[in-house]
């Protein structure tokens, strides 16, 4: 078995922020935790296999976040 995947994120399937944060849910449930999601670009996200657990993920939306957007909730 694969110890990593990369998603292809649909903007047709996953519209809504929510729709979005409840299939990376399922992920993390299946084992599956992201590694990479970049900031630019979130069509193709990587993840790696490790133990199911349960996360709570929120998707925002920042079409061009200020510079210290990021550093806020780090």
């Amino acid at each position: 078995m694969n110890s990593t995947k990369l998603c292809w994120w649909t903007p047709f399937k996953y519209a809504v922020p929510a729709d979005y944060e409840n299939w990376f849910e399922e992920q993390a449930l299946e084992g599956w935790h992201p590694v990479k999601v970049s900031q630019w670009s979130s069509f193709a996200m990587r993840f790696k296999k490790g133990e199911p657990k349960r996360y709570r993920y929120v998707v925002d939306l920042q079409p061009a976040p200020r510079k210290d957007y990021k550093r806020i909730y780090e």
